[in-house]
């Protein structure tokens, strides 16, 4: 068989409905896997998830085989916590459904109270978002009366919206399963390419931390277990007014019928009593492990900020000790900076100091060659005193190096 689908690691696609409708068989005949147990009758043959997977145009396809509600041995509370717990798992897992097979018997003349909790229930699991890649498909043409009042009832079913209207106008799809591989595959050909979509059973479980009953799905069993239970005590109090007339007018024969009923009805009370107190019971226990998993998480988040915080004040102290160890540095360069300065000054100051003491050394060798000589000419010593009798001016003409003083006197 050609197909244009993109390979991908695994095609995961859950096939679901009313107990008996042949989703094993389904599975058995697609998967051509014959461990598949494939009912005879109205009575179930899945008591739990079960996935079967097969190699198809390049991928691994998984065909998830899920029990339905009124289940004819496990309770709808029981058949939820199975189909909670696999998708719990699965979402955690990254596994996502690219698509979901809702089968439905195209022989059905009415929707039954059966096959109306199963869609409602599937509506409460799946969620308007993953309605995209749903397949609403009709089964057992093959055993129709006729193709045309199959056709009146799929028409129905689709036009009706408390039936499969709804579902159709938020995007699920009508198909048709004709009961061989072939016609499964071709189902299965139109889901590969579909992106996998999350459904609102995985989001409030997983994500919102939800029990059980706090879910739509969940509230969807307690609200027809109170049902069921308003309904049998008031069938228990109408057939125990029934009772006392029939003991008034002392037949009894109805008496004993009337009590018969009774008792059923107490006993089906019962069931749902026992059922409604195993939701609450979950629920309390589920209540009690998600208070301890928050405060484990919180207890670790408080230990994650601590370790943050702890990190942050080692960060600090050590921007704190840089900061000091590079003060500490520039005042050691400052003080080598300020004793190199005073060596400096200390340095020119004896150099300064030698050149005063060679230049007064120099002046005092020098002093030795001083030539006296008149001021006025080369007259000499007599000139000169001449010159200092007439009131004339005397004195040294002093050359040092380069340099000449005159000194009067």
């Amino acid at each position: 068989m050609e197909t244009n689908v993109v390979p991908r690691g695994e095609i995961l696609i859950a096939v679901m409905g009313v107990t008996g409708v042949g989703k094993s068989y389904f599975i058995s005949e697609v998967s051509g896997r014959s461990e598949v147990k494939v009912s005879d009758g109205l009575h179930s043959c899945t008591s739990k998830v079960e996935s079967y997977s097969f190699e198809h145009a390049g991928t691994t396809v998984t065909l998830v085989d899920t029990p339905g509600f009124n289940d004819t041995t496990r309770t709808d509370t029981e058949v939820l916590t199975e189909i909670c717990d696999w998708t719990s798992k699965t979402y955690e897992e990254n596994r996502l459904l690219s698509g979901i097979i809702y089968l439905h018997r195209i022989t059905d003349v009415r929707m039954d109270g059966s096959s109306m909790k199963n869609l409602r229930m599937f509506q409460k699991l799946c969620g308007i978002r993953a309605l995209k890649n749903v397949f609403l498909t009709t089964t057992q043409w093959s055993n129709a009366v006729g193709q045309a009042d199959g056709e009146v009832r799929e028409k129905g079913l689709c036009e009706d919206r408390d039936f499969w209207g709804m579902l159709i106008e938020q995007g699920a799809t009508l198909q048709r399963f004709h009961g061989t591989r072939e016609s499964g595959l071709e189902l299965i050909d139109q889901l590969m390419p579909k992106l996998p979509a999350v459904l609102d059973i995985q989001d409030q479980i997983v994500t919102q931390k939800r029990t059980i009953i706090e879910t739509d799905a969940g509230q969807c069993i307690n609200e027809d277990l109170i049902a069921q239970e308003n309904k049998y005590k008031e069938e228990i109090e109408l057939l125990e007014i029934e009772r006392q007339e029939a003991i008034k007018e002392k037949d009894e024969e109805m008496k004993d019928l009337i009590a018969e009923e009774q008792e059923k009805s107490r006993e089906k009370l019962k069931k749902v009593a026992v059922e409604k107190r195993r939701l609450a019971d979950m629920h309390d226990d589920e209540v009690r492990k998600r208070d301890i998993e928050m405060q484990r998480e919180e207890e670790k988040r408080k230990e994650e900020q601590r370790e943050a915080q702890e990190m942050v004040e080692k960060v600090e102290a050590e921007r704190r000790r840089q900061a000091e160890l590079y003060a500490e540095e520039l005042r050691r360069q400052q003080e080598r900076e300020e004793r190199r300065e005073a060596r400096e000054e200390r340095r020119e100051a004896r150099a300064e100091e030698k050149r005063l003491a060679y230049l007064r050394e120099a002046g005092m060798n020098r002093s030795a060659q001083l030539q006296m000589v008149q001021v006025g000419g080369e007259g000499g010593r007599d000139d000169g005193n001449r010159r200092g009798e007439h009131g004339e001016n005397r004195g040294f003409r002093v050359q040092v190096g380069r340099y000449q003083f005159t000194i009067g006197f």
